[in-house]
């Protein structure tokens, strides 16, 4: 099946406006956010790229938002482009046409063993017979390739999210994965010892990877379930509920949150960017909860939660 990557090319401070429009007008929020720095061409493609742009000033620290769209979606991006024009900011759109035929075979030079948390590492399926012993000897090892949706481990939020897990005492806990992208946090919810794990996505294709890489891990306590936010979650307490989702998301859920939570659950939200906290923390205090912890990688946050 043919692909396209789109790239959304913006100025750092501009990732919030556009991360809302791709969500609320489109419900895109399956995103790669890169830097240019360290940006790799990691998929290949044929001599049919397309590029279009709208270039209307300088982009002095641009960072792109990638997403996938099947193939027969131009209507989407003739759409997206309106959006964006309308928006008032400045960007560069690129989109390139992808096969799927040879994905995980383009991941391999840029996905590697890592330690997900001091508890969690992510072994590559074609680097198990060559990691290191001491990492296959690790108590807890998802294995995992990469796939077209969000948090497969390598971004900062998603390790920040795996670190504040791990400070909790997930044993026989119920937890709630909202956003779960590839289920990379619910997996290591449920390898830290969870009774079950509720995982849900708005995002189809996510939830077929998530159930994927969770079969491939022989994990059998996590129910995947497609749900815009907590739709399709009702009349529960969660013990742990992660959120690694972007601020607009934040706006919506947190207000929300309290009715699965009781004085002993704990939130874990991440997606955060540091010029973001202040509002986040606004936004807890206003919603009755208090931060416990607050976790730093970079320019990104995540922050554990409880009821006050």
């Amino acid at each position: 099946m043919e692909y396209l990557q789109v790239s959304i090319l913006v100025d750092y401070n501009n990732i919030e406006t556009i991360s809302t429009i791709l969500d609320f007008n489109f419900n895109i929020n399956s995103l790669q956010i890169e830097s240019p720095e360290n940006k790799n061409d990691f998929v290949k493609h044929d001599d049919s790229v397309m590029v279009d742009w709208n270039k209307k000033g300088v982009l002095p620290n641009k960072t792109s938002l990638i997403f996938y769209l099947q193939r027969n979606q131009l209507d989407v991006l003739e759409k997206l482009k309106i959006e964006l024009i309308k928006s008032e900011i400045n960007f560069e759109l690129e989109i390139k046409q992808i096969t799927d035929i040879n994905w995980g075979e383009n991941w391999k030079p840029f996905f590697h063993t890592l330690e997900l948390s001091k508890d969690i590492v992510i072994v590559p399926t074609w680097e198990q017979d060559s990691a290191n012993q001491s990492v296959l000897n690790h108590e807890n090892i998802i294995k995992m390739d990469p796939g077209m949706s969000f948090g497969s481990g390598t971004h900062q939020s998603t390790r920040l999210s795996a670190t504040a897990l791990n400070d909790q005492n997930v044993k026989n806990k119920k937890v709630l994965d909202i956003g779960t992208g590839s289920g990379v946090l619910a997996i290591s919810a449920s390898l830290l010892g969870a009774q079950n794990v509720i995982a849900t996505d708005i995002d189809e294709n996510s939830i077929k990877i998530a159930k994927s890489n969770a079969k491939e891990n022989n994990i059998q306590n996590i129910d995947f379930i497609i749900s815009d936010l907590l739709s399709n979650v009702k009349n529960k307490i969660f013990d742990i509920i992660l959120g690694n989702l972007l601020l607009p998301i934040h706006r919506l859920l947190l207000p929300k949150i309290s009715a699965l939570m009781d004085e002993h659950s704990i939130l874990i939200i991440s997606g955060i960017l540091n010029g973001q906290l202040e509002e986040i923390q606004n936004l807890i205090n206003d919603n009755n909860l208090s931060i416990l912890k607050i976790y730093n990688e970079d320019e990104w946050v995540a922050v554990s939660i409880r009821k006050k």
